[in-house]
């Protein structure tokens, strides 16, 4: 009989680099102590070089992500920010709308320090906003045939009483006039 295979325990480091989210730990002066790899993909960073610096030097606006940072440490509770905009300092080129949550780590043993996950919403609502934007054209252009519609009842009604009205007129001056009626 085939010996049970043993799983080994996983190191949270390890299960916080496999995550697509990208997952920053700051000590308690918000120092980078942890970066996983979609978060260095997010940052433009690696982690080598991020670790030691205070989080508001590698992304703008730099005042937001610290603030909120120290009210999950003061508070002891855990925070979130929706669609933040946020500019990795290494690349201003780039902009992302992500959401965030801070997660005090004290209960984890790590007083002071907090974990910041950050999830890039930027293709998902640009996906929401082009849907609402093709909603929105589809409603115009149905209206607009409605009012096309609505305009070309009443003047194929006018045609058709200037057309009649044209039979019965006796003279060719008086017809004229419903000419140019039905012909506009």
């Amino acid at each position: 009989m085939a010996e049970p295979v043993r799983s080994s325990p996983l190191q949270a480091a390890s299960l916080l680099d496999a995550l697509a989210t990208a997952v920053v730990a700051v000590d308690e002066q918000a120092r980078v102590q942890h970066l996983n790899p979609a978060a260095e993909d997010l940052l433009s960073t690696s982690a080598g070089a991020a670790r030691g610096r205070r989080l508001r030097d590698l992304v703008a606006p730099r005042d937001r992500l610290d603030a909120l940072v120290v009210r999950a440490r003061v508070s002891g509770e855990a925070l979130a920010q929706r669609e933040c905009e946020l500019v990795p300092v290494a690349r201003s080129d780039l902009r992302y709308l992500v959401d965030c949550s801070f997660t005090p780590l004290a209960a984890a043993g790590h007083p002071g320090w907090v974990l910041v996950e950050i999830t890039d919403t930027t293709r998902q609502t640009r996906i929401n906003r082009d849907n609402a934007l093709l909603a929105q054209l589809g409603g115009s252009r149905l209206m607009a045939r409605q009012l096309a519609h609505e305009i070309k009842n009443p003047l194929g009604g006018l045609r058709g009483a200037a057309q009649l009205l044209e039979r019965e007129l006796p003279s060719e001056e008086l017809r004229e006039y419903t000419r140019v009626i039905i012909g506009e």
